[in-house]
């Protein structure tokens, strides 16, 4: 989501276990004992008002949105926040997804806070003498034209690794490098930097404490 995509719970952002606890607890009257399990389930439920998108920029606020799952009029708890930052960190699009509630307990606003990966405008692998960069792309889906997946760069580097190691060169050095489209915010070229170590060959295998097989 590597250095992969990830997401930040409450705690960075306003805690939103801690919100709907103190909402819960500011909304708790007493109940009859026969009632309380029942009571205690309904006070976890919050009414949201409101769902507000921050900081995007690709991606159209509705779709993000309708991916979060979380509709006005809708009575929630902290499980459906969950689900709903799972679902957009599952897209690929955000590196980043963080939720704060904010308002009174009988209506919140959730403000849904994104930062999204980079669009990659061009793929460059450099340096490379021994494999076929083409292949390189294709076969880990490095391409561009997508949000930068810090996942397909590992599987990109592995793929060069194995290619390399695969044609006697098992030392290779490889840097990523993000260069910032001028004018296109939101948008990068990604270069792979490839130096290739020596060639190592093997001129002779020698075998100890065979005593019954003979080196052949």
């Amino acid at each position: 989501m590597g250095t992969g995509s990830r997401h930040r719970w409450p705690g960075k952002a306003a805690t939103l276990a801690t919100v709907f606890l103190a909402v819960s607890a500011l909304c708790a009257t007493p109940r009859p004992a026969l009632a309380q399990g029942a009571g205690q389930q309904a006070s976890l439920l919050q009414r949201v008002d409101s769902v507000l998108v921050e900081g995007n920029r690709r991606v159209e606020a509705s779709s993000i949105t309708t991916i979060f799952g979380i509709q006005p009029g809708s009575e929630i708890s902290y499980r459906e926040i969950q689900v709903g930052v799972k679902s957009l960190v599952n897209t690929g699009q955000f590196r980043d997804v963080s939720v704060r509630a904010r308002g009174p307990a009988t209506g919140l606003t959730l403000v849904v806070a994104v930062d999204e990966h980079p669009l990659v405008r061009r793929v460059t692998i450099e340096g490379l003498e021994h494999a076929s960069e083409r292949t390189v792309r294709d076969t880990t889906r490095l391409r561009a034209g997508f949000p930068y997946s810090p996942q397909r760069v590992l599987d990109a580097e592995a793929f060069i690794r194995s290619q390399l190691a695969a044609k006697g060169i098992p030392f290779v050095s490889i840097e990523e490098r993000q260069v910032e489209v001028p004018d296109r915010p939101g948008e990068i070229d990604l270069y792979l930097d490839v130096t290739e170590g020596q060639r190592v060959t093997v001129a002779e295998l020698i075998f100890h404490g065979n005593d019954r097989l003979s080196d052949g």
